[in-house]
């Protein structure tokens, strides 16, 4: 049976005024814990955690996995997708436009999707008052943005 330890907590402080203290996630179970300190947090979320794998083991439900940390050695930078028909023409068509192959146009507009993205989360998290960090399955914080 697996831990509710390898699962990945995140952490978020909640300000003062909406009564302080810290808010613990596990996104792969969708459980949540609180607490006045973010350990208080984590061992509220982990026995939630606990209860609702329980609860789901005598229910015949499946349990998802914990998602563990991937090195940049484990992708080998190749990606092989299914387009319809109709996609892969215009894509083929700008491409050519371009004067460039499809995987680089592919590769293009993934980086400059992931890079708004980005660049949106940190305009989010640059707008915020509270601190957000991430607890990686060792149980330590690895992340905070002030």
């Amino acid at each position: 049976m697996r831990s509710v330890k390898d699962y990945k907590v995140e952490i978020t402080k909640v300000t003062e005024a909406d009564g302080g203290g810290y808010i613990a996630h596990i996104p792969e179970l969708d459980c949540f814990g609180d607490g006045e300190t973010m350990e208080k947090a984590i061992a509220d979320v982990y026995a939630v955690a606990e209860d609702l794998i329980e609860i789901a083991m005598e229910d015949g439900k499946e349990i998802p996995m914990p998602q563990y940390y991937k090195d940049l050695d484990d992708f080998s930078g190749k990606l092989s997708i299914r387009l319809p028909k109709t996609l892969h023409k215009q894509v083929s068509q700008r491409a050519k436009a371009e004067d460039c192959s499809i995987n680089q146009l592919i590769g293009t507009y993934i980086a400059m999707g992931v890079g708004d993205a980005f660049g949106r989360i940190e305009n989010l998290m640059g707008n915020q008052e509270e601190n957000t960090g991430y607890i990686g399955s060792k149980g330590k914080h690895i992340f905070s943005k002030a």
